[in-house]
């Protein structure tokens, strides 16, 4: 039995049997916070010859976590108390997902909604306005009704089941008030349209029907991700209009015109993050987390920020950087330090991640352009399926050296370079200390910076 690290006064269980089991081993994961989205892992087992797991951890609230086995995962909710027999095969994984026992009711309610509404995969941003808003909306009424039959078939005394209620009416609705946020940065993406697309005068007005300042909704994951861009899209839009104003200006004020208690806490902490850790600007981060504390001094995100400040503060230019030792593409371990007296273009990235992918042509230019000088190009992944890295480096001839890090967001390199976001490049000087923590991408003005660096 394994222990959570916060969570000490319930007991969850959660057996089962996998059918031609992919692995020996079950994990029940979670995100630590919504804004590091460090993953926790609550429990994990080995299965016995029969295909059996049993688990047994401390949970004390309602929280939604991912089950994973193999390459295979199924979201799950779970509360306090909650007592679960899941049964699955893995050759037909989500039409098999079945639960028994005390939480079943909700697992098994996510388990048909992954069946009824499968990810689209972006195809739907490619769609003109007209198209988009049709299909976006019908899936909305579509979960919403299915929901609303699911809620009418449980009893509104359980409080468990209560929570979930609050949760998943949050997640449906804000994620459809995300999607058709986004649709027009999505559309001018997808559709590599050199111009954003005009649209109706009255697109926005699905957000008239949403709380937009909902504290209410402050479990829902979902919720928290539109508000962090919903603030953002307005505080643009006011330096837009007032070039005098900054950013960082603007949004203070927004958010103390605005926020209380918990969404204020959480606002700052994001953003006191992200500066940290996306830009490394350890003096705007200070500043924001002077800010949370002035407020509120005791937050939850205390130790994260500390922890994220301390790390963005070793990265800064001049330090040395990090030095790491990874496996290339024929599992030789191969060193940072064993580039000193060179200069290196980190590149820290996945082949699931599609910003990574559209940089690669630029990247093999790049690589031509600066060809028999003392540059090198070294690429790691923080993929934790290397055959789907090796696959991709050699469908696109991608040049330079290659290291693998699994693990995703929680690998090592992530790890050591603050990256909460990919691609991430970083400019390393010839005598092993960082240039630029920040560096740009090969699609933009990054060979000039190179360049004066051999000069």
């Amino acid at each position: 039995m394994s222990t959570h690290p916060v969570f000490t006064q319930n007991t969850v269980t959660v057996n089962g049997t996998i059918s031609h089991p992919k692995s020996d081993k079950v994990y029940i994961k979670f995100y630590k916070d919504y804004i590091s989205y460090a993953e926790g892992i609550a429990d994990s087992a080995i299965l016995d010859k029969k295909g059996n797991f049993n688990m047994r951890f401390t949970w004390d609230h309602a929280y939604p976590v991912t089950f994973y086995h193999g390459d295979e995962i199924t979201d799950m909710f779970i509360s306090p108390g909650d007592s679960l027999n899941l049964s699955l095969d893995t050759k037909q994984f989500d039409e098999t997902v079945k639960y028994e026992g005390k939480g079943a009711v909700i697992n098994n309610y996510l388990a048909q909604k992954t069946l009824k509404f499968p990810l689209s995969g972006g195809n739907e941003y490619k769609l003109i306005e007209k198209e988009f808003t049709h299909l976006i909306d019908s899936i909305h009424s579509s979960e919403l009704e299915f929901f609303s039959k699911y809620s009418s078939e449980t009893s509104v005394h359980d409080p468990s089941l209560n929570v979930f209620r609050r949760y998943e009416d949050a997640e449906i609705n804000y994620r459809w008030a995300s999607d058709k946020s986004s649709y027009p940065m999505y559309y001018t993406y997808f559709n590599k349209a050199s111009e954003p697309q005009t649209l109706s005068p009255d697109y926005y007005d699905f957000l008239k029907e949403i709380r937009l300042i909902n504290a209410d909704a402050m479990n829902s994951p979902t919720y928290q991700e539109f508000l962090i861009d919903y603030i953002d899209g307005e505080v643009r839009k006011i330096v837009k209009a007032d070039t005098t104003q900054t950013f960082m200006s603007v949004k203070n004020q927004y958010i103390d015109e605005n926020l209380t208690g918990e969404l204020k806490v959480f606002i700052l902490a994001e953003w006191a993050y992200n500066t940290l850790a996306e830009e490394n600007d350890i003096v705007s981060g200070k500043k924001i987390m002077d800010q949370l504390t002035s407020f509120n001094s005791e937050h939850k995100y205390k130790e994260l920020l500390d922890h994220t400040l301390s790390i963005a503060s070793r990265l800064q230019p001049g330090n040395p950087a990090p030095d790491f030792t990874l496996p290339d593409l024929q599992g030789q371990l191969i060193s940072l330090s064993d580039f000193r007296g060179k200069i290196v273009y980190l590149d820290i990235w996945a082949s699931w991640c599609g910003p990574c992918r559209s940089e690669i042509p630029y990247a093999k230019k790049l690589e031509e352009g600066m060809k028999g000088k003392d540059v090198v190009f070294l690429s790691v992944s923080i993929d934790d399926d290397d055959k789907a890295w090796k696959k991709i480096i050699k469908e696109k001839e991608m040049g330079g050296v290659h290291l693998i890090s699994k693990g995703n967001f929680e690998s090592g390199i992530a790890q050591q370079y603050n990256v909460t976001g990919i691609p991430r490049y970083i400019i390393i000087g010839k005598d092993g200390k960082i240039v630029d923590n920040n560096a740009s991408r090969p699609s933009e003005d990054v060979q000039e910076e190179l360049e004066e660096l051999l000069d």
